[in-house]
């Protein structure tokens, strides 16, 4: 799904990141797919913990990039 967004954004010239649990892509197929950045809740925690406490995990992936996700926002609005 994430590949199939982004490249939907590209024809839209919209830039896109994905926040996963565990990619299946390698950093340059991500690149070449459209996406921007991709980060991964495994690097946080094993698979099990993500899923048992999936909100937890995305907030605490998310918070360190925040200002890099409000920056991809402006540029989409822009």
């Amino acid at each position: 799904a994430p590949v199939a967004a982004a490249r939907r954004a590209a024809r839209a010239a919209v830039p896109a990141a994905a926040l996963v649990g565990a990619a299946r892509l390698s950093p340059e197929e991500a690149r070449g797919a459209g996406l921007l950045r991709v980060w991964q809740l495994v690097e946080l925690a094993p698979a099990a913990e993500c899923l048992a406490h999936p909100e937890q995990m995305i907030a605490r992936l998310a918070r360190p990039h925040a200002a890099e996700l409000a920056a991809l926002a402006r540029e989409v609005r822009s």
